[in-house]
């Protein structure tokens, strides 16, 4: 990767670093049957592996997780990724850094 797109990456992502914690807040504040209402009847209602790309708090890893889905949730940023790690873990969900 250039060295041009590599810091403009870092530019992108460096406002969820610094409002990680108000994103997490605001995230947990609302439930994912509520964000996903009008799009939840096109998730698998058998248990199916789950990529969540840019998984910030882990809510929606976690509600997926609960449904019987195996879910690996990637979060590049560092400081959301802690936050959510937080979270009590699901048998079935993994957190891991988007970067690696």
């Amino acid at each position: 990767m250039n060295s041009d797109l590599s810091s403009e990456r870092l530019r992108s992502a460096s406002g969820y670093a610094e409002a990680a914690d108000a994103l997490v807040e605001q995230y947990e504040s609302v439930a994912f049957a509520d964000v996903h209402r009008e799009a939840l009847h096109l998730f698998p209602t058998r248990q199916s592996w789950v990529l969540d790309i840019g998984a910030g708090s882990g809510r929606d890893a976690a509600a997926l997780a609960s449904r019987g889905h195996r879910v690996v949730a990637a979060e590049p940023t560092a400081e959301l990724r802690t936050l959510g790690e937080v979270r009590p873990p699901q048998d079935e969900c993994g957190l891991s850094a988007g970067d690696s």
